[in-house]
């Protein structure tokens, strides 16, 4: 009779307590874990968004503002606009050349002064409005640019907008 308390059981109340409180800690935990994932997965593609935008309107700027004149070819006010620059082959060589920026399925594309067309956005980020509109004040000539970006997936949908403002600085 010693040892009689060794060969008591449990109830079946307690099993079904004990497995109410492990669901309850182990729903906690999925719906966090997933909480997180999720959260992980909005600043990633936030984070791409904005690297997007970074690396393309840095690369707007300079070239605006390399630019001597904008060609009268180009589409301003429109979206998607198609910006031409007269510019130079590169800032120690004077030869003439041209470079353009335009739109075309949701992507924005950069023509080189060598002719080749690069694609400025990552793959996975939609480029739905590009807009230039050029500025006339005196002899000084500049453009404004907006850009949207966009990226989305099954949960996801983010579209952050930039703004730019560039000289020209072959028109002052």
């Amino acid at each position: 009779m010693i040892f009689a308390f060794l060969m008591k059981g449990t109830s079946i109340i307690e099993l079904i307590i004990y497995g109410a409180i492990l669901a309850f800690i182990s729903l906690f935990a999925v719906h966090t874990l997933l909480t997180v994932t999720a959260a992980f997965s909005q600043a990633r593609t936030e984070r791409l968004i904005n690297e997007n935008g970074n690396s393309i309107m840095e690369r707007l700027m300079r070239e605006i503002r390399f630019a001597q004149a904008v060609d009268d070819a180009s589409v301003l006010g429109a979206n998607p606009s198609d910006l031409i620059l007269k510019t130079f082959a590169s800032p120690t060589d004077d030869t003439p050349a041209s470079i353009e920026f335009s739109s075309a399925n949701k992507n924005l594309l950069f023509k080189t002064r060598a002719g080749n067309t690069i694609q400025l956005n990552a793959d996975s980020i939609a480029v739905p409005v590009f807009t230039a509109t050029k500025l006339i004040n005196g002899s000084t000539v500049g453009i404004k640019f907006q850009l949207a970006l966009q990226a989305s997936s099954t949960k996801i949908n983010i579209q952050k907008i930039f703004y730019g403002t560039a000289i020209l600085r072959g028109s002052y």
